[in-house]
């Protein structure tokens, strides 16, 4: 399975720091005052031997791959973008989960996802990405399956996301009129998603909108 990360503007974000402007070769450009990279990137690239690390103690789990990746993924793009930080922060149980993951809790911060799944109560954690959609719908403000006709009734589906629909299923995560991130996600293992294979998922996807 695959996604894809999009950067998107931090200037429509609310809690996003105040920018600078910086010359370069005489144009001007907006660059975010934090420009080196963060804190919590700095604890992620010192803690390689121990970052999410098999759980042990208390909270036990098995077949965490999943759930862990996912961890990762979203910790490491809130340490690296701040739009992205923004984004998480804004909703209450993702800034407790980033808050969580800063103080090198990991073992509780997968505990905390996994008590988000209806079935939260089994130790074997064996799972597939969408069984996860639950709780990163937290955070969707669109989506549309691969196999589902585009939807109609609002211009993020014509303009940003149908850039995206020959890749997989789609999530646009913040807001309608700007989405922060968009997730793509195929199932490798699922002959209905064959046709899409062939696209391999480009470095930058353009929208209607020149982002």
């Amino acid at each position: 399975m695959e996604r894809r990360a999009v950067k998107r503007k931090a200037s429509v974000m609310s809690g996003v720091p105040n920018k600078r402007i910086c010359q370069r070769n005489g144009d001007e450009r907006e660059k975010p005052t934090c420009s080196k990279p963060s804190t919590s990137l700095m604890l992620i690239i010192r803690a390689q031997d121990s970052y999410m690390k098999e759980a042990s103690g208390l909270y036990q789990f098995i077949n965490t791959c999943v759930p862990d990746t996912l961890l990762a993924s979203f910790h490491i793009l809130y340490a690296k973008h701040l739009h992205i930080s923004a984004l998480l922060v804004s909703n209450d149980f993702f800034r407790v989960l980033m808050d969580t993951l800063n103080l090198e809790k990991y073992t509780y911060a997968r505990a905390l996802w996994i008590r988000q799944l209806e079935d939260f109560n089994k130790r074997d954690r064996f799972s597939k990405i969408k069984d996860h959609f639950p709780i990163i719908d937290k955070l969707v403000c669109a989506k549309v399956d691969y196999h589902q006709e585009t939807p109609c009734g609002h211009p993020i589906y014509e303009k940003t996301l149908t850039k995206f629909r020959s890749f997989g299923d789609l999530r646009a995560l913040g807001r309608l009129s700007d989405p922060s991130l968009i997730l793509v996600h195929r199932d490798v293992h699922d002959p209905r998603y064959d046709a899409c294979m062939h696209y391999r998922l480009p470095w930058a996807v353009l929208d209607d909108n020149k982002r």
